[in-house]
Formats: C-alpha cells, structure tokens, sequence
C-alpha cells in the first residue's frame, strides 16, 4: 500500500468522488515477481459462450425438468422436439397466445369457432384434431388421454413406447407425428385455406412416424429433413 503522502488528494477528490478515493490507497503497487497481466474471463480463466449465458441468466434460472430429457431424446427431428418444447412451455402461436401478445384481436379457434384457441384445444380437442384421436387410439385409452391437462398430456404420450394400435408403431413415435401434422393442418387452414381430407392427414401421419421409426437421425441432417 503507497503512504497517502505519495497521492495529491486535493486533486483526486477534486476529480473523483471522496467515497472512492481511499480504494486508490488500497492498490498494490507492481512487482518485479509478478507475472505479466493477461487478459481473462471473470468467472473463468478462459471465455465460454455457455459461461456468459450461465451468469446473465442467473438470477433467472431454474432448474431443468427431468422431462425435457425425455424431449431432446425423441428419435425425431430438431424441429419436431422443438415443436414439443415451444408446446409444454405455452408458447406455441395458437389464438389464444397471439391475442396475449397483441397480434390477434381474438382467441377464438377459426376452424371450430370454439371461444379459446388453445395449446390442447389445437392438439387435441379442436373436432379435426378429435377426428385423428379417436381413429388411432383404442377405445380404453380414450378416457385418459381426454382428460389430461397439456403438461401431463404431452409428457404421458411422448413417454410411452407400447399402446395398443393397429399400426405397430411406437406410441411415442405416431403421437409426435400427429400433433406435428395436426399443427401443420391448421396452419394451412389458417393461414392459406387449404383443407385437407381426415384420412390423407392420418394417412401423412403414419408415413411420418413410420420414417422416424426406420431411421436415425443426425443432429445436422434432421434440419433439412
């Protein structure tokens, strides 16, 4: 620590302010043992993308569900466990979100006319999204599978591998690709007037879950499928 002699304290407390000029008396002068100055992360030695999130989140972070395992495991596409994830956080674009962010002047669902467009009335309830349902699923899973909130919905159906269907696929792998294709028919409704038939949607189904099953993809190429 420098003696307060060797500072001009009339002239730094006339620049800085008299709170941060004893920090000055507190700074070590240099050594000829020191080692030479480098440039390093604050909360690393080494800069880190992964490390600068970690802190500017902090205070906003929270633990991961054990669930999103199961999502970025789903032998399907990016795109497709993105969809999954943008869905279990509410965040898809149905009516119901778009009139919450000022982009809609109504909730209401435009295939239907139901009053709330939501995640599970899109997915699951809307009547051509019913229609799909109960083609597929046997009669003693109906009761269940109807009756969930989303959260449970989706991580139910994206857990399960074996349910009775007459398709032999993995009930995981056919779910995904009906709520993809489910999703995808709506937009066309929407967005473009186009209608497609119940039986060439079910039919686009399973010829999507049938690749995810025949194939692995990899996490570059599944970005282009």
């Amino acid at each position: 620590m420098l003696p307060s002699g060797h500072w001009d304290i009339p002239l730094l407390t006339d620049i800085f302010p008299a709170s941060v000029v004893p920090h000055f008396f507190s700074i070590r002068c240099p050594h000829p043992d020191d080692d030479a100055d480098i440039c390093c992360w604050r909360w690393d030695r080494q800069f880190s993308v992964s490390s600068a999130y970690e802190k500017l989140m902090a205070n906003r972070w929270s633990a991961p569900h054990p669930f999103w395992k199961k999502v970025w495991s789903l032998a399907i596409p990016q795109r497709l466990r993105l969809f999954i994830w943008l869905t279990l956080n509410q965040k898809l674009m149905t009516n119901v979100e778009r009139a919450r962010r000022g982009i809609s002047e109504s909730p209401c669902c435009d295939l239907c006319g139901g009053l709330s467009e939501s995640v599970l009335h899109v997915l699951r309830d809307c009547p051509p999204a019913r229609a799909i349902w109960d083609s597929i699923l046997p009669p003693s899973a109906k009761t269940r599978f109807f009756s969930l909130d989303v959260s449970e919905w989706l991580l139910e159906n994206i857990s399960y591998v074996s349910i009775s269907n007459s398709y032999n696929l993995a009930w995981n792998l056919l779910f995904s690709s009906c709520i993809w294709q489910i999703w995808k028919i709506r937009n066309d409704r929407v967005f473009a007037n186009i209608s497609h038939d119940p039986s060439i949607v079910l039919s686009r189904c399973l010829s999507w879950a049938t690749n995810y099953a025949n194939f692995i993809f990899h996490p570059v190429l599944t970005l282009h499928h």
